[in-house]
């Protein structure tokens, strides 16, 4: 449908501009620049799963836990 083809469009662009920031953090920590990708489609893997995962915990508590470690995640990807 069009509207799925659009997100898709926006999501494409996402992960791009998500891959670039990431290719020049690993440059300039002196880290192979060719695993920006690889962590960048990971990173949105994570986002995605959380969103859903914490969005069915009524709990804001729990949510918040559960966000903490969805962020420690992506920074372990980062390498931080």
């Amino acid at each position: 449908t069009e509207i799925r083809e659009k997100f898709k469009i926006l999501h494409e662009g996402l992960r791009s501009n998500l891959t670039s920031i990431i290719q020049k953090y690993l440059t300039e920590i002196g880290k192979d620049a060719q695993l920006a990708e690889t962590i960048s489609h990971q990173i949105f893997i994570l986002i995605d799963g959380s969103y859903y995962f914490i969005n069915m915990i009524p709990d804001k508590n729990e949510q918040e836990l559960h966000l903490k470690t969805a962020k420690k995640l992506a920074k372990t990807l980062l390498g931080l």
